[in-house]
């Protein structure tokens, strides 16, 4: 997951200003400033606007390394002296689970955490909120003011093993400009222990898939708490505290089933939404966003329950289990065509050629510009607007404008490719595979395990 490096006091912001009047020229050359955005910069004032122009886009943590290119160590290190807080772009829609975040922390501040090393694990089925969970525990006050060494965030995912090391380099770059390269997992995990330093840390390493992957994160720096989000518990380490991520308590399920919504006034007609998806954050999020579409054309919210109460109705018994795999997949496929029932024809089609991309793993708005361009004849402005509303009606994770990128659900992925059927996602495949630019970073066979 990229994130956003934010947390810098005030007082780092002045001496850049002060110090970096002689360079601001190269550092948004590095920093791909447009022209016509420096040029409405202020005489004399260009450093503070570079500053609050990387600030509006959430692109402060890459001014410490552009500073280290341009020959100023000097500079990037009044950022090494500030302690990093890396918080996610927030999830459209997120749902206090307070009893769930009061068990993770106290599982990582039992005994002298944070003073000595500690690991907790928040464990579950894929869906089940694990990562929002987590990005709501970095982005709680009480938890940041104990860890004085800052918050630091690493997507792993469907990564190799030997490409984890490569994901530390860029990671320690960001934290603290380092440009030193390695192959070697230890090395690299040696590598981010010195940047998170010796104060106590705390440093989240979400979707990990295996024990491989892992490792160089457990290296050194004995303050730092790693939390780890996984859904696979057996890889992780022995002496793991682990929290179990389990269906929604009945209340939270409800805000979220309700979410942005007036109150429907009929607990009868909820509750029977509630127990056709198993209290199931993923299913409720997609539910939510079919809920939001009908609403908008001048249904009533009890009418929008009863539609979608009759379309889950349709895919098996009353009380599905989210714990089963195909389970699980008829509730989002069920879902997935009830939503995509209400898009026009061509917003359906682009959305289904989606299926091409892995799940969980970023699609940069330049790849989908380049896909969706193909298929749909699609430009810039209308790719924008079209992840802005799939990203309202909880089609997909999240749409962030910088890095320009959307996030998927494997779940929903898989889900999506199976509505499609093999034939088609296999002429799709073929019609990506020709393009002439090859993308590197997105593996058009990846089939993510659950």
């Amino acid at each position: 997951m990229l994130v956003d490096v934010t947390g810098f006091p005030g007082s780092v912001k002045l001496e850049f200003v002060r110090r970096a009047i002689d360079v601001w020229p190269e550092l948004a050359d590095l920093l791909d400033v447009p022209s016509y955005d420096r040029a409405r910069w202020p005489g004399g004032g260009e450093t503070r606007s570079l500053w609050d122009w990387l600030t509006d886009r959430a692109a402060l943590g890459r001014l410490p390394g552009a500073c280290n290119q341009v020959g100023r160590p000097d500079l990037a290190a009044l950022f090494v002296r500030s302690r990093p807080m890396m918080v996610p772009v927030a999830s459209r829609v997120r749902i206090p689970r307070p009893g769930l975040q009061d068990r993770v922390v106290a599982a990582f501040r039992r005994g002298e955490v944070p003073a000595v090393a500690v690991t907790t694990a928040v464990r579950g089925t894929g869906g089940f909120g694990k990562t929002t969970l987590a990005e709501m525990i970095c982005a709680d006050e009480q938890v940041q003011a104990a860890f004085p060494g800052g918050v630091v965030w690493v997507r792993v995912g469907g990564l190799f093993e030997g490409r984890v090391p490569a994901r530390i380099v860029e990671l320690t770059r960001e934290l603290v400009g380092d440009h030193r390269l390695t192959t070697d997992e230890r090395d690299a995990g040696a590598v981010l222990a010195e940047a998170i330093g010796d104060e106590p840390a705390l440093l989240v390493v979400d979707d990990v898939w295996t024990s491989g992957q892992l490792a160089p994160f457990l290296v050194g720096a004995p303050r730092c708490v790693r939390l780890i989000t996984t859904r696979n518990a057996i890889m992780l380490p022995r002496g793991t505290r682990s929290v179990p991520v389990e269906a929604m308590l009945p209340a939270e399920a409800r805000a979220l089933l309700l979410a942005n919504l007036p109150d429907p006034g009929d607990d009868a007609r909820v509750d029977r939404v509630l127990a056709r998806t198993g209290r199931w954050p993923l299913l409720l999020g997609l539910v939510n966003g079919v809920l939001e579409r009908l609403v908008g054309q001048d249904n009533a919210v009890g009418d929008a329950l009863d539609e979608v109460e009759l379309r889950l109705r349709e895919l098996g018994p009353l009380n599905f289990d989210p714990g089963q795999a195909a389970a699980r997949e008829n509730a989002v496929a069920g879902t997935l065509r009830v939503g995509l029932d209400l898009l026009p024809p061509a917003e359906r089609l682009r959305y289904e050629e989606l299926a091409v991309f892995p799940g969980d793993e970023p699609v940069p708005l330049s790849v989908l510009q380049r896909w969706w361009g193909s298929t749909g004849g699609l430009g810039e402005a209308a790719v924008r607007r079209l992840c802005g509303s799939f990203a309202d009606q909880s089609l997909i994770v999240r749409y962030q404008l910088n890095p320009a990128q959307i996030h998927l659900h494997h779940v929903v992925v898989e889900a999506l490719r199976h509505m499609v059927g093999e034939r088609r996602l296999d002429e799709m495949r073929q019609r990506w595979a020709a393009q002439r630019e090859p993308i590197s970073a997105i593996d058009l066979d990846s089939d993510d395990e659950d």
